[in-house]
């Protein structure tokens, strides 16, 4: 709408804040925070419309600016702390230390009780960094956030949120935050950490559990079709059980495109789904005042509505819509196929669909969102936005030029790539050929892949092999976990006779290589893919090891990977 303020504009009046708001302090608000009032405000102004944003809530929200921040970091003297930490005088664990063993201020103690005069039940402490509220530079999931049952006494419930507070002040400085800023040459004293205080959504379940029936996270942009029929602009959602941490975090989760919801990533076959299906969710147990990890079968009748998100295995042959009244043996999957194929229990996509591509057009630029889904006894459905925020900084929102092509320079080729980006000046290639590669070997290569991950330590470099990089399953590719291939910027998986590349939405893997913006190039032989093989021949092994080569060029190797043509190459300078 022409009277909306774009996002890069917005001021907030914080003398008309929305219903819900409160912010403490005249310091700054942060990213977070400002996301989420902007996205507030559109609805509440009528910026943006539609059929279902009236179904849109929000969860009530305290936000305490930097101004709280710069008062406990001076009181504390931890200017210096961080500085010594940057020196490599104190290590991360001391600095931390010294930030949770600090006072906080008499100000920020008195929010603290104003807050939980009004709050009695689970808050979740959030870190609204004010470099997260730039456009040039994400940050996301670099800061901690933190639950707190807030149970016990008054003065029980203040300790508790006042560790929290000091918790989230201390990833202001660790080592996620370090080299995020040292990659992008950002000195430490820019940054400035404001809070949001949340109350979690969720409800009280049997045993002494709390949390909400779903919640997750959604792009308004989909840079990984997995599907002919899926298009970019279309958008993707990651959901889970319970707690969206494992969500955002590195875990299996129900993967989905918004305008085919029932087109699966990994496709169709029972083992698969099986094999990609959340297991475990995360809770909070209320008698225990701890934030925990419970398999979903353990606690899988402390809920009276689980059974709305999940599918049944039967006879380990197929899967049908779980029954309200669960066996002990039952084996659930959350599946979510009732509330993504059908309007019936709640207009789950609809509103998905019609708020992202809303909350885009009102930002001006692509967006990422977490919400919470909640359904009472009564099946009562009630979706909750967290969080709003531009995704404009991202390498896979750049349109990517491919170079014209010398055969000679040509190493690695793929007219079937996923994701958008480009890396220069890459000096190494890790390669296993896939005829070296054996059932035999398997373990071997990748425990020495680790080996060289570490020798490597921050210096960059190009994965090349066979099959599946990550499986646990040796016949389908090489077994290596992520920490071992933690510095790798690209990977490429080989097809051979025996297996063949696959992005696998929802793993581990995908969580890890996704969240670190690692490209990823898949090479079907068959499907006019190409590799380089004599090259690879003529090259020093550059590591002391016959079961896998080192390549290293001092000039380098370029990486372009196209999200637009769908094509991705890699050439030596």
């Amino acid at each position: 709408m022409s009277d909306a303020p774009a996002y890069s504009n917005f001021v907030i009046d914080r003398n008309d804040l929305p219903d819900g708001v409160e912010i403490f302090g005249n310091g700054e608000v942060g990213g977070k925070a400002r996301g989420i009032i902007y996205s507030m405000d559109a609805l509440r102004r009528g910026h943006i419309k539609g059929d279902y944003l009236d179904l849109v809530k929000f969860p009530r929200s305290y936000v305490l600016t930097s101004e709280y921040f710069d008062d406990y970091i001076d009181l504390n003297y931890l200017n210096d702390i961080v500085s010594d930490k940057c020196r490599e005088i104190l290590s991360i664990k001391e600095m931390r230390q010294k930030f949770i063993k600090g006072d906080l201020p008499e100000n920020l103690l008195n929010v603290l009780y104003t807050i939980l005069e009004k709050e009695s039940g689970p808050l979740i402490v959030r870190s609204s960094s004010i470099l997260e509220d730039s456009l040039e530079y994400s940050f996301a999931g670099i800061y901690d956030s933190f639950f707190t049952p807030n149970r016990g006494t008054l003065e029980h419930r203040v300790n508790t949120l006042e560790q929290t507070v000091k918790m989230v002040y201390a990833s202001t400085f660790g080592n996620n935050a370090k080299e995020y800023r040292k990659r992008h040459k950002i000195p430490w004293q820019r940054e400035k950490m404001a809070l949001v205080i949340e109350n979690v959504i969720g409800r009280e379940q049997k045993d002494d559990y709390y949390y909400p029936f779903m919640a997750g996270v959604s792009f308004s942009r989909n840079y990984y079709p997995w599907n002919p029929r899926i298009r970019m602009e279309d958008g993707v959602g990651r959901l889970v059980l319970g707690f969206g941490t494992r969500a955002v975090g590195r875990d299996y989760a129900r993967v989905f495109s918004l305008s085919n919801p029932s087109l699966r990533p990994e496709g169709s076959v029972l083992n698969e789904i099986v094999r990609y299906s959340q297991k475990k969710m995360d809770v909070i147990n209320l008698s225990t005042e701890e934030f925990r990890t419970e398999a979903i079968d353990d606690i899988k009748h402390t809920s009276s509505t689980i059974y709305l998100a999940c599918s049944t295995l039967k006879d380990n042959q197929y899967l049908e819509p779980t029954s309200r009244h669960i066996s002990e043996g039952d084996r659930l999957l959350p599946t979510f196929d009732r509330l993504l194929k059908s309007d019936r229990y709640y207009p789950f996509v609809s509103l998905m669909r019609e708020l992202l591509t809303s909350l885009e057009g009102h930002f001006g630029v692509p967006i990422d969102i977490e919400f919470a889904f909640d359904m009472d006894d009564d099946m009562n459905g009630s979706f909750y936005l967290l969080q709003a925020r531009p995704i404009v900084n991202r390498p896979e929102l750049r349109k990517v030029k491919i170079p014209e092509l010398d055969d000679k320079t040509v190493i690695v080729k793929s007219g079937n790539v996923l994701g958008n980006g480009s890396r220069e000046g890459i000096k190494h290639i890790v390669y296993v050929s896939p005829e070296t590669y054996s059932l035999e070997n398997a373990y071997s290569i990748a425990r020495e892949i680790g080996k060289l991950n570490e020798i490597l330590d921050k210096d960059q470099y190009i994965l090349v092999g066979p099959g599946r990089w990550g499986t646990s399953t040796p016949e389908l590719g090489v077994p290596v976990n992520y920490s071992e291939i933690s510095n790798a910027a690209v990977i490429v998986e080989l097809s051979t006779g025996t297996s063949g590349p696959e992005f696998s939405y929802g793993t581990h893997f995908f969580g890890d290589i996704t969240a670190t913006n690692t490209l990823y190039i898949p090479v079907y032989m068959n499907k006019g893919g190409f590799l380089n093989t004599e090259f690879f021949d003529k090259q020093a092994n550059k590591y002391g090891s016959e079961i896998l080569k080192l390549v290293t060029l001092d000039e380098g190797f370029n990486v372009y990977v196209s999200a637009e043509n769908g094509i991705g190459v890699i050439i030596k300078k």
